[in-house]
């Protein structure tokens, strides 16, 4: 017997159900106000960036979200010392925000640091 056929049978027996619909859950989501420079931040590290001879290297990034000014700085790695000093000196230029969000991503668990 063809599949169609299989189907018709199916449906005109009303078997076939309609993928349940889910509603939204309307929870409040956490909202900063963005009304002036430094309200808030955001920080990302990007990498490992392989350069020649198997040099690697993780891009640190600031951005301020009002202003979308930016700091980047490259670091040998993604110890606790290279974030420390990277968020320390984009603030000496940015000045330090109300908020800070962590945009972080790992490719596998690992400690960072």
């Amino acid at each position: 017997m063809p599949i169609w056929t299989i189907n018709r049978i199916i449906k005109r027996n009303h078997l076939v159900k309609k993928p349940e619909i889910f509603e939204k859950l309307h929870k409040a989501y956490p909202y900063v106000q963005l009304d002036a420079p430094n309200s808030l931040h955001q920080f990302d590290i990007v990498g490992p960036r392989y350069l020649h001879k198997g040099n690697k290297i993780f891009s640190l990034h600031l951005i301020d979200v009002f202003s979308n000014m930016v700091k980047v700085k490259a670091y040998p790695g993604k110890r606790n010392l290279f974030v420390a000093e990277a968020l320390v000196a984009a603030w000496q230029g940015l000045g330090i925000p109300k908020h800070l969000q962590l945009l972080v991503t790992f490719q596998k668990w690992t400690k960072l640091g």
